[in-house]
C-alpha cells in the first residue's frame, strides 16, 4: 500500500498545473435544455442540501430522462452515489466527466474526496486523491471548501509511515503547511496536525507570524504537558519582542501564560492588552481581555486559599 501511496504521487507529480491555472474554474453551468429539467436539478440540489439523497437522486433520475448527458445532471449524478457511500459507482461517473472537463475544479475535488474515503481497498487510491486535492488548492486557495477536502486526505495519508515523505514531494510552501496543521488540529486530528507543524519551527525559526500562531496550537492542545506548556509560553514571547506592537500576539502571550499556570503575568498580559485596546475603541479586543483578565483574578484567589 505505502508503495502504491508514493507511486501514484510521483505519477501525478505535476499537480502544481501552472499552465492550467488561467484556464481553471469551478463548474460552470451549461443552459438547461428544459425549464422542466433545471426544475428537476433545483429539487436535487435543495433535497441534497437537507441530505435527502434518496429524494435527490429520484428527482435526477427524472432528470435524465429528458438530457442524459447533462453535464450538471452527470455531476451531480456522481456527488450523489458518494454521498451515499457507493464509492466505485461515484468515481465512474465523475472519472468519466473529469477527463471530458479536467479544469473543473468542483468536479476534481468531489472526485478526490471519493478517491480518499473509498471503503474499498481497491478503490481507495489517496495517491490519486492526494495530488488532486493538493492541485485544487493551489488553483484556487481560497476555497474552504477545497481545503476541508485537502486536510481529510492528508490526514488519510499521514497514517501510514511514509505518509509525511508523501507530503514533502507535494512542495507546500509554509503558509499552506501551516494552514494545514491548524486545519487538521481543528478536526482534532491532533498527532497529524503536529507532525505537519512542528518542522516548520526547525525550518523558519525567526517567523513571528508562525511562532504566535505555533504557541497560540501549543496553548490549545487538550491535555497540555508542562513541557508543551512552557514551549508555548517561549514562542509566544519570542513573537512578542518581534512584534512588540500587534496586539494579537499579545493575547496569544496572555494565553500562553494562563495555560501554563503563570495568573499572575497572564493577569498583567490581559491589563495590557484592555489599556490598548480601550484606546483602539476595539470592543472585541476588550471583551477579550476582561474575560481573561476575570479567569486569572479567579483562579488567582482560589489558589491563594491553599497558600
Amino acid at each position: 500500500m505505502n508503495n502504491r501511496l508514493l507511486f501514484a504521487i510521483l505519477l501525478w507529480a505535476g499537480f502544481a498545473g501552472i499552465s492550467r491555472i488561467a484556464q481553471a474554474q469551478i463548474t460552470s453551468r451549461e443552459p438547461p435544455p428544459s425549464p422542466e429539467f433545471a426544475r428537476l436539478i433545483t429539487r436535487a440540489e435543495r433535497a441534497m442540501d437537507r441530505r435527502a439523497f434518496d429524494r435527490a437522486e429520484q428527482a435526477l433520475q427524472e432528470a435524465a430522462k429528458i438530457a442524459p448527458d447533462h453535464h450538471i445532471l452527470r455531476f451531480l449524478l456522481g456527488t450523489i452515489q458518494i454521498h451515499m457511500q457507493r464509492y466505485e459507482a461515484g468515481i465512474t461517473v465523475l472519472g468519466l466527466l473529469f477527463k471530458e472537463r479536467p479544469n473543473d475544479l468542483l468536479l476534481q475535488n468531489n472526485l478526490a474526496w471519493a478517491y480518499a474515503r473509498a471503503l474499498d481497498p481497491d478503490v481507495r487510491d489517496l495517491g490519486k486523491a492526494l495530488a488532486l486535492s493538493a492541485e485544487t488548492i493551489t488553483l484556487d486557495p481560497d476555497s474552504s471548501m477545497f481545503w476541508d477536502t485537502f486536510s481529510e486526505v492528508c490526514g488519510a495519508v499521514l497514517e501510514f509511515p511514509d505518509g509525511m515523505e508523501a507530503l514533502s514531494r507535494l512542495a507546500l510552501n509554509i503558509r499552506q503547511r501551516q494552514r494545514l496543521g491548524i486545519i487538521l488540529l481543528q478536526k482534532k486530528r491532533y498527532a497529524a496536525g503536529l507532525t505537519v507543524l512542528d518542522p516548520l519551527l526547525v525550518e523558519t525559526p525567526d517567523d513571528p507570524v508562525l511562532l504566535n500562531n505555533m504557541a497560540w496550537v501549543y496553548a490549545n492542545l487538550p491535555n497540555l504537558s508542562p513541557q508543551r506548556a512552557e514551549r508555548a509560553v517561549a514562542l509566544a514571547r519570542r513573537a512578542m519582542l518581534m512584534l512588540p506592537w500587534n496586539m494579537k500576539v499579545w493575547h496569544t502571550l496572555g494565553a500562553t501564560y494562563f495555560v501554563a499556570g503563570d495568573y499572575d503575568s497572564a493577569a498583567r498580559i490581559a491589563k495590557e492588552c484592555l489599556r490598548a485596546a480601550r484606546l483602539r475603541n476595539d470592543k472585541d479586543d476588550i471583551q477579550a481581555s476582561q474575560a481573561l483578565y476575570a479567569q486569572c483574578e479567579v483562579l488567582r484567589q482560589e489558589l491563594a486559599v491553599f497558600e
